[in-house]
């Protein structure tokens, strides 16, 4: 597997990680705080795109 296959890989791989204990998380709490994980879970997608976007450019 070429450096570039693979950190897109990783990539993918923490995205859906966050994404899946995110859910979890939320489901394990009340309503009323959804609001202030969803902002998280916002940020961590966010965080795993620029990493993404990072390694993409990096190896151009």
């Amino acid at each position: 597997m070429s450096e570039k296959t693979q950190n897109f890989t990783e990539a993918v791989l923490f995205c859906v990680f966050m994404a899946v204990l995110v859910w979890l998380y939320c489901r394990a709490t009340p309503a009323q705080m959804s609001a202030e994980y969803d902002l998280a879970a916002e940020a961590g997608v966010r965080a795993a795109h620029q990493q993404q976007q990072a390694c993409a450019s990096r190896t151009e």
